[in-house]
């Protein structure tokens, strides 16, 4: 297909490569979302009959959400209690201040639920998983949340690309060798410097993005993308408690899941479709 102007937008996805998959099974990575309505969906039909091992494996934020928001969802929707497990790697959270991992782990432990550390998933099994240690655990459910990597598209293009596999753009999101085709989101590498792979650099991008677009159609001068400074970090751990971060600030509670479900319904608000 021919173009003039190529916005690339394709975020990123689990890499499935890093893990041995069996066919079948209820095992569900965390991108693409949709994946997780699925999950929900299981989980609440299995769960009505028998206590359900459901395991994480990774030690990101989306490890932590899924785990309380699944303690959250069986206790809403009346289940047998789960038996829920992180496997987290060498530790959770390890880019996170200690002060998040201490009120994260006391939090979700506080729940029942297990968080393993030093301890990495050699297999994936159909309803279990293979440990390092050799021991098997148990797991009727498998969420992956290993971290994400942009698409493989982009590596098979030929275009230059970031050592992440993310297309190489320069300080306008513009591919350093094509100058007609630009990109955001998780897809690209940002060669200033590499950036974290999380939702507000997308949202941050996207008036400039939209700029240079229009901007390469007129012929007009591009804008310079500027990352800004320390984002805000909240984490939802289910049943209305979160974690805050932002500079040295740093607080547990249902104050911080309020701010968060503030922000997010005001975000998508703003794509809602006037009715009037």
């Amino acid at each position: 297909m021919p173009f003039d102007v190529l916005s690339c937008n394709a975020g990123s996805q689990v890499p499935f490569n890093t893990l041995s998959l069996p066919e079948g099974g209820d095992i569900f990575p965390v991108k693409p979302i949709e994946g997780l309505a699925r999950a929900r969906e299981r989980i609440i039909a299995r769960g009505k009959s028998r206590s359900l091992h459901v395991a994480i494996v990774g030690g990101g934020p989306s490890a932590m959400e899924i785990a309380g928001n699944v303690h959250q969802l069986a206790h809403e929707k009346n289940l047998l209690p789960p038996e829920i497990t992180i496997v987290a790697g060498h530790a959770i959270l390890p880019h996170a201040p200690e002060r998040v991992r201490n009120l994260t782990a006391r939090y979700l432990e506080r729940r029942g639920i297990s968080i393993l550390t030093d301890t990495r998933v050699r297999k994936v099994r159909k309803e279990s998983l293979l440990l390092d240690s050799g021991e098997s655990l148990p797991a009727d459910i498998i969420f992956l949340a290993i971290g994400v990597k942009p698409s493989p598209i982009f590596s098979k293009s030929g275009l230059p690309v970031g050592p992440d596999g993310g297309l190489r753009v320069n300080k306008y999101l513009q591919s350093i060798a094509e100058p007609n085709i630009f990109g955001g989101g998780d897809c690209i590498y940002f060669e200033p410097y590499p950036l974290d792979k999380v939702g507000v650099y997308a949202v941050r991008q996207n008036p400039v993005l939209l700029h240079n677009l229009m901007a390469a159609f007129a012929g007009t001068p591009f804008q310079e993308f500027h990352p800004g400074g320390k984002y805000l970090l909240i984490y939802n751990l289910g049943d209305g408690y979160g974690v805050f971060n932002k500079w040295s600030l740093t607080f547990g509670g249902r104050l911080s899941f309020r701010i968060k479900d503030y922000i997010d319904r005001r975000f998508m608000h703003t794509f809602q479709a006037d009715e009037h």
